[in-house]
């Protein structure tokens, strides 16, 4: 991330790993309904995860973004024929505990929630790279409302493993103005 801000009036640039609400996370999956029975997959999850790491910034202050969350949510995909691709779904509620100075709302509270919703079309090919759209919406429904769109590429290398690299472009004032996922 690379994101100029004002921290006391003054403009900071911010760089680091990782998007600020992004923490390690460890979860739990429950398959709800799957493909081979109902045509589409549907799953919940839940998790916990804490900050690592730290930003550095221009200002002097590490912005370490100290902090833990709980997650859970629900993930979609099935077969979008219409379009020769797969479409997936995500829609994910976090509360975020024990933070320093995150919180959205610009506000002194250590704690807040926030609402993810993501949806992306897999186009199927006959090779093993696969063209992404990816939409992201992220809120915490008063302040803080970070849209973004990733165009990303998956390369299949088997079965079981998949890699995808893309790049998220902000579209609201709140998301990153741009980044790179792997």
């Amino acid at each position: 991330k690379n994101t100029d801000t004002n921290v006391d009036g003054k403009s900071v640039d911010i760089n680091g790993n990782a998007g600020t609400y992004e923490f390690a996370t460890i979860s739990l999956e429950y398959q709800i309904n799957d493909f081979a029975s109902d045509g589409y997959n549907l799953l919940a999850y839940g998790g916990y995860g804490t900050r690592t790491s730290y930003l550095d910034t221009t200002y002097g202050d590490n912005l370490n973004h100290a902090g833990e969350l709980v997650k859970i949510g629900l993930r979609y995909d099935s077969e979008f024929a219409q379009y020769n691709s797969n479409l997936f779904t995500t829609i994910e509620y976090r509360h975020y505990f024990d933070t320093d100075d995150i919180n959205p709302g610009n506000d002194e509270g250590t704690s807040f929630d926030i609402i993810n919703i993501s949806g992306a079309l897999i186009w199927t090919t006959n090779s093993s790279l696969h063209p992404v759209v990816e939409v992201m919406y992220s809120t915490d429904l008063n302040n803080y409302h970070a849209f973004s769109i990733a165009p990303e590429l998956i390369y299949s290398m088997n079965s079981a493993i998949d890699l995808k690299l893309g790049t998220p472009i902000g579209i609201s004032s709140d998301a990153d103005k741009y980044g790179v996922r792997f």
